[in-house]
């Protein structure tokens, strides 16, 4: 029998190792803090995931995501396609993929349409539990080995125990070290829209994204999955006067400025879905396995690297780590 293996996190990084480590055999427990995602896709907007803040920001799912996805689990990216995501070529201008550049293809969708495909396969595959709701508190080790992981009301027998919870992992203190740190420098502030039924598509600069730069901030419109677009402006830390950006007003008067949004922003080409929601805090870090990590114990995601979220880095990398680490199983 497989080793019976649980991973600390329901993103990407965590529904992808799963998905990937099922797929080869092993008995896959996930235990995710947050809730479940809406089982219809429609009902995605109104998903929140405290543990995980960066789904309510703008996202572009780079060519190795993508490539990833055709690769290793077809089912989903073609999942996806199916339900509103769209794959655009950035070597050219939007629309247009000549011959050569189908490797730059980016897939178009929201982060939780994203998660929400993930999770829809993994439930489909046999040997694997989903418990959401569920906050591990600390690694249960025996000998030097992972033997289990507490939760509330007792211990989830484990022997190996991947950790795919994000910067606030409860573990990544206790088992990993840090090697590098810097502040990205900048703060975010995202909202959503939906373009109107009928209403066709503005013009896109490049791909899926027009970018635009102010004096001291700059901001960018993505295009994502079935009609949906974000905003995002971003501003330096410590320019005080723009932190009035996290407010609807002015946050619509900033983007008022740029005749590039204009197409988009009219009253009858769309409408506004969220309010503006701000992210700040941001740092690139790289960390390590500690000299007193457990034998079983592995590590991915945010959990291991954070990166400044422009253009969903996080994600690529994410998804690379999981299928080296699932490959790494295989062998």
């Amino acid at each position: 029998m497989s080793a019976r293996t649980v991973v600390m996190g329901g993103g990407i990084s965590g529904l992808s190792v799963a998905l990937l480590l099922a797929r080869r055999g092993f008995e896959v427990t996930v235990l995710e803090r947050d809730q479940a995602p809406p089982g219809e896709l429609a009902s995605i907007g109104d998903w929140h995931r405290p543990g995980a803040p960066q789904t309510r920001q703008l996202h572009t799912f780079l060519g190795l995501f993508r490539q990833h996805l055709r690769t290793h689990l077809p089912d989903v990216h073609e999942d996806l396609l199916a339900n509103g995501a769209e794959e655009v070529s950035t070597g050219t201008p939007a629309g247009t993929t000549p011959a050569g550049t189908e490797d730059l293809a980016v897939l178009a969708a929201r982060r939780p349409t994203v998660e929400w495909a993930l999770e829809r396969a993994l439930r489909r595959e046999p040997g694997v539990e989903i418990h959401y709701g569920t906050s591990v508190r600390r690694a249960e080790v025996r000998d030097g080995r992972i033997s289990g992981v507490r939760v509330r009301g007792g211990v989830v027998d484990a022997d190996v125990l991947i950790d795919a919870a994000g910067r606030r992992s409860p573990l990544r203190e206790d088992f990993t070290v840090l090697e590098k740190d810097e502040d990205c420098g900048v703060v975010y502030n995202t909202r959503f829209y939906r373009l109107r039924e009928g209403v066709p598509r503005p013009p896109l600069e490049r791909g899926v994204t027009t970018m635009v730069a102010g004096d001291g901030f700059g901001g960018g419109l993505f295009y994502h999955d079935n009609r949906t677009f974000a905003i995002g402006i971003g501003r330096l830390p410590d320019d005080n006067d723009l932190k009035a950006l996290r407010e609807a007003e002015a946050f619509d008067q900033v983007t008022a400025l740029f005749p590039e949004f204009e197409p988009w922003l009219r009253p009858d080409v769309s409408e506004v879905l969220t309010e503006v929601v701000p992210m700040a805090g941001l740092r690139n870090t790289l960390r390590g396995l500690a000299p007193e990590a457990p034998v079983g114990y592995g590590v991915l995601g945010d959990a291991l690297c954070t990166t400044d979220p422009a253009f969903g880095r996080g994600a690529s990398v994410a998804l690379h780590q999981a299928v080296l680490l699932a490959e790494a199983f295989a062998g």
